[in-house]
């Protein structure tokens, strides 16, 4: 048994699917609070299944001394921690942060990883080994727990070298992933962190194997999961870059972004995701305003900035966006004056009026100068 780390505790040991696998991490000098009840010692609680086997060669040891596979513990954390809530009830539990064992309830601040039948294990010896591993397993497997597991463990490792990842193919099997578990939320969810990760230095070659399809698709079928929702916003915001997607990502996408802000009206995150994706798509494809006003876009705006009233990207993008809209069309000036838009502009103008390095001072003008356009027309109309 070996201890390589002093950041985070690693033991290594060789292990037969019958022997008793230590029960703690590393030692220590503090006196841990250990539980009277016991698994057994080849078996994962969660899952019930064996500790060995296919990718699942990594055990989480709880203080309390019960064992977990590191996939399997590494999802009920997640759940804990990253997966938003579909009620607004269980938001005040989440936010406490608090990771339980499940068999004995008590209090995880920490776990020791243990590495089953393969021996000395360097970060720099298992990165490339455990990348090809992982793309060829979330790319082929039928098992969306197995998907899930590498979904998670390619997140915490491309992260350090994206150039080697996508020469290895990681980036389509990520999307292969998605599209064969295109109903599990767990999946799309981190599939969706990955490809946003990915999009900031590399959008063109998302572009190329066709991630917005995935992503609209994703949208479409969790559009109760607001992670999701924000997340491909901000993937999309990008991909409606290029040329000869853009059409088709304002006709099925700005629907979807609508719908989002309408159904979480309070999430600041869905609300932002969604304004800056909208004011992304109607600055490079100016026809797709009219697709906005006809999506009844205006009001989810005008309720943004009401709502979320010092958020920076929601002002700027609100007032944007309403100065456009309302200078396409005398309806959408209509809607605008009629939901409080001016308002809503003139409140974000007062409160970022002396706010340095802000441009929305600038936008709240230009949108008040624009909708006051022609307003004696308008009023006479």
């Amino acid at each position: 048994m070996e201890i390589t780390s002093k950041s985070t505790r690693v033991l290594q040991v060789d292990v037969d699917v019958d022997m008793k696998v230590p029960p703690a991490a590393a030692p220590s000098n503090k006196k841990r609070k250990t539980c009277d009840c016991s698994a057994p010692s080849n078996t994962c609680a969660l899952c019930l299944e064996n500790m060995t086997g296919g990718l699942r060669n990594v055990i989480a040891a709880l203080p309390c001394g019960h064992l977990y596979h590191e996939d399997c513990f590494a999802g009920l954390q997640a759940s804990v921690l990253e997966k938003p809530a579909d009620d607004e009830d269980d938001d005040e539990g989440r936010r406490n942060h608090d990771l339980k064992c499940p068999t004995c309830n008590q209090k995880v601040e920490n776990f020791g990883r243990i590495f089953l039948n393969l021996g000395t294990v360097e970060k720099t010896e298992t990165h490339t080994v455990s990348m090809e591993t992982l793309v060829r397993n979330s790319t082929w497997s039928d098992d969306e727990y197995i998907v899930e597991s590498a979904l998670k463990r390619i997140f915490a490792i491309h992260r350090d070298s994206e150039i080697e990842f996508l020469y290895m193919g990681g980036h389509v099997a990520v999307l292969r992933a998605m599209e064969r578990h295109s109903s599990k939320s767990l999946i799309q969810w981190y599939g969706a962190k990955i490809i946003f990760e990915l999009s900031k230095n590399h959008i063109s070659v998302l572009n190329a194997i066709g991630v917005s399809k995935v992503l609209l698709a994703a949208m479409r079928t969790h559009h109760s999961h607001r992670g999701i929702l924000a997340i491909s916003c901000a993937i999309l915001s990008n991909t409606c870059q290029d040329n000869e997607l853009r059409s088709v990502i304002a006709e099925q996408a700005i629907p979807l972004a609508v719908a989002a802000m309408k159904r979480f009206p309070a999430d600041e995150l869905v609300q932002m995701r969604g304004c800056c994706f909208l004011r992304a798509v109607t600055s490079v494809y100016p026809v797709s305003l009219g697709l906005l006003g006809r999506n009844d876009g205006i009001v989810p705006i005008v309720t943004a900035m009401k709502r979320h009233p010092s958020t920076h990207e929601i002002q700027a993008s609100g007032c944007a966006l309403l100065g456009e809209l309302a200078l396409a069309s005398n309806d959408n000036k209509k809607v605008v004056f009629e939901h409080g838009g001016i308002v809503a502009i003139a409140a974000a103008l007062e409160r970022f009026h002396n706010a340095p390095h802000s441009d929305v001072r600038r936008k709240a003008e230009d949108a008040l100068q624009r909708i006051c356009s022609r307003s004696v027309e308008f009023l006479r109309t």
